[in-house]
């Protein structure tokens, strides 16, 4: 869930349609949420700061990649996966989870 935080967010700093980036960036909170609320249920002890670095290496990631990130077969992978994930754990996107 972080992963998909930091793909989200990532990929949105790169967007020149400000529609488009911030519709990416409350994806990008939402699975934030998601992920510490896991992490939580999970037992982590300080689950907004897990989250955290793990967001953080996923955006960084999709930051190093370049402008071309969100038109890859990775990014079109990853946002499957991210929705696919979304459903089964009811969080709700605007892409379709």
């Amino acid at each position: 869930m972080a992963q998909c935080s930091g793909l989200f967010h990532g990929v949105g700093t790169m967007m020149s349609d400000p529609a488009r980036a911030e519709k990416l960036d409350r994806a990008g909170m939402i699975w934030r949420g998601a992920a510490i609320k896991q992490a939580e249920a999970e037992g982590r002890t300080d689950a907004a700061s897990w989250v955290a670095v793990h967001q953080r290496e996923s955006f960084d990631d999709w930051r190093g990649r370049g402008k071309m990130a969100a038109f890859s077969q990775d990014f079109r992978d990853w946002a499957s996966y991210c929705r696919k994930l979304g459903k089964a754990k009811g969080i709700k996107t605007d892409f379709g989870s």
